[in-house]
């Protein structure tokens, strides 16, 4: 199957980086342990993952998938990494490869996978077939990691966001984390502007359907429990920044107390929310929103006009409420 052999590939570029170092094995051990827990996608197939987006888009815009390796590779190294940081700054349960050891060593492990990564985009300047294009793509990479840790930074440091700001925060993480995938793998075979322009916005409508339909299981008792298990990230999810958008300013002050003492386990205030925001119409305004982001991906997937067979396989990557069961 072809997207095996993809992930297959994928896994052996990051092997080959790592028995090519004098890193300790258990240190290699514990970042080869970490990559499994993140392989985990809603696509119709089990064996797609988004960190092929990179080769799928390669190969779609004309080029070899083979020829993208190295990106793909990179992006899913980043990806793991980013979730790591993110659960530790965010003080999420420890996941079970590092929960023996501590937070400690789920940090040293993640900057393991990054530099990992930056080893991965530097295969790609050793040839010089894609000179420009690998000095682009390294760049977008790292101007990319520091757009990622603004947004993180936002996300930290503001107690309550509005839409404005939950709009702002998704895009500098992650719709512009899946834009770069779908760019660099196209930027790699062209630099047509046009080209690279649809296939950019394909991934940033991607990476947004998939923060909403996220935040869609946090009220949506089909999907998820309803008990909220993790109130800060709701603070900051879609429906909170809806609220404190369109309700009046008691209503918001409410809202906010009882999401303070919700992060101090308070029962009733979880569930005090969770009767608010789904009485409050937001349900609906989530859904359309969720429709507009997928109608945008495929509007730009279909306007860059993708090689058939890559176009089935990147559509397959494209989610909707069906899938995400």
């Amino acid at each position: 199957m072809v997207s095996n052999n993809l992930i297959d590939a994928v896994f052996q570029k990051i092997e080959a980086i790592w028995e090519a170092t004098v890193a300790w094995p258990d240190f290699i051990s514990a970042m080869r342990q970490s990559l499994p827990q993140l392989l985990k996608t809603s696509s119709k197939d089990a064996q797609l993952h988004w960190s092929l987006l990179p080769m799928l888009c390669c190969g779609a815009a004309g080029g070899k998938t083979g020829q993208a390796e190295d990106i793909s590779a990179a992006w899913l190294l980043f990806y793991v990494a980013a979730h790591i940081f993110d659960n530790v700054e965010d003080q999420d349960d420890p996941e079970a490869w590092y929960a023996e050891y501590g937070t400690g060593m789920a940090l040293n492990t993640g900057c393991g996978l990054f530099f990992t990564a930056t080893l991965a985009l530097q295969n790609l300047l050793s040839n010089h077939k894609f000179d420009s294009a690998a000095l682009e793509i390294n760049r977008a990479f790292q101007k990319q990691m520091l757009i990622m840790s603004s947004g993180q930074h936002r996300d930290l440091t503001l107690q309550f966001i509005d839409l404005d700001q939950y709009w702002q925060i998704a895009e500098q993480k992650t719709g512009a984390f899946f834009e770069l995938a779908c760019w660099s793998g196209t930027r790699l075979v062209t630099d047509d502007l046009l080209k690279l322009g649809y296939y950019s916005e394909f991934g940033k409508r991607l990476g947004l359907l998939l923060q909403l339909l996220d935040d869609f299981g946090d009220i949506s008792p089909s999907l998820k429990n309803p008990i909220l298990s993790k109130p800060r990230e709701l603070a900051h999810s879609f429906v909170i920044a809806y609220a404190n958008t369109v309700f009046s300013k008691a209503q918001q002050k409410s809202l906010q107390d009882y999401l303070v003492l919700s992060m101090e386990n308070n029962s009733e205030a979880t569930r005090w929310i969770l009767n608010t925001i789904q009485s409050s119409g937001v349900d609906l305004y989530l859904l359309t929103e969720i429709e507009r982001q997928r109608s945008l991906a495929l509007q730009a997937l279909n306007n860059a006009n993708p090689n058939p067979q890559y176009r089935d396989l990147l559509l397959k990557l494209v989610p909707d409420l069906l899938t995400q069961g």
